[in-house]
């Protein structure tokens, strides 16, 4: 019998929903997680959150209050959302909006110990998922990588915002998921360490080969059908490929 002194571990987010309309139901799935909401938001689609997300939150007996994010992840911007977040008196944060704006909603959230919800507006990486948030410095360099504890408790991929994003954040995203696979492939044959510190999974590895699989299938007509600002089953399997395959197969395999 070969004794073993490692850790594996496979992680992944509470909840991954995926489906039109998300933003217009929001308080259905996050009503269970805190009843006064802190959201950090994305310029471009300030005003439409608070309409939609916002209408919904109030009309579910709760409130809520919209800050825009500042451009870019910093400590100071971090700073600048857990004592606003403290004003509102709130307890749970929600990031809508591209990548580093999703990674300040993580990093506040890990900070203030809440809860987060996490709705991307590109599907152009797998971030949404991840237990990690990359932090830069002001003059937009890198500081560091914050390593969080858990995965977001709820992402909400809403298919007709991510394919309504411009078609090039949706291919940047199969591109970027593309190579989940030989990543994750590369550090279960070697045995290295994964995103969480730990050692790979073959449940991380299998998870993966799954998402590798799917964008071959997929791939090509969602491109197509988002170019075309259709929603089909082919956009909706890519979708759930770059952001949560991806994400979930790469945090522990790879």
């Amino acid at each position: 019998m070969t004794k073993t002194n490692y850790v594996k571990s496979v992680t992944s987010p509470k909840k991954f929903i995926i489906g039109q309309g998300l933003l217009g139901s929001i308080h259905d799935y996050m009503k269970n997680f805190g009843d006064s909401a802190y959201v950090i938001c994305d310029e471009f689609i300030l005003d439409r959150a608070k309409e939609e997300a916002g209408k919904s939150i109030q009309n579910g007996g709760n409130k809520a209050v919209f800050e825009k994010f500042n451009y870019q992840i910093t400590k100071q911007e971090i700073e600048r959302h857990r004592e606003l977040l403290r004003e509102a008196g709130a307890n749970i944060i929600v990031g809508i909006g591209g990548g580093k704006t999703l990674d300040t909603a993580k990093a506040t959230a890990y900070y203030e110990h809440l809860p987060v919800v996490i709705f991307p507006t590109i599907a152009s990486t797998d971030a949404p998922c991840t237990a990690l948030a990359v932090i830069y410095k002001e003059d937009g360099s890198f500081d560091e990588y914050l390593f969080l504890p858990s995965n977001p408790d709820i992402v909400l991929a809403d298919t007709g915002i991510l394919a309504a994003a411009p078609s090039r954040f949706f291919a940047a995203g199969i591109g970027d998921a593309l190579a989940t696979y030989f990543e994750a492939r590369a550090c279960y044959q070697s045995f290295g360490d994964n995103l969480v510190l730990m050692k790979p999974s073959a449940t991380g590895l299998g998870i993966a080969r799954l998402c590798y699989e799917a964008l071959l299938k997929n791939a090509v007509a969602a491109k197509i059908a988002v170019d075309n600002h259709v929603v089909t089953r082919a956009v909706e399997e890519t979708i759930e490929a770059t952001i949560y395959l991806s994400g979930v197969g790469r945090s522990p395999a790879a």
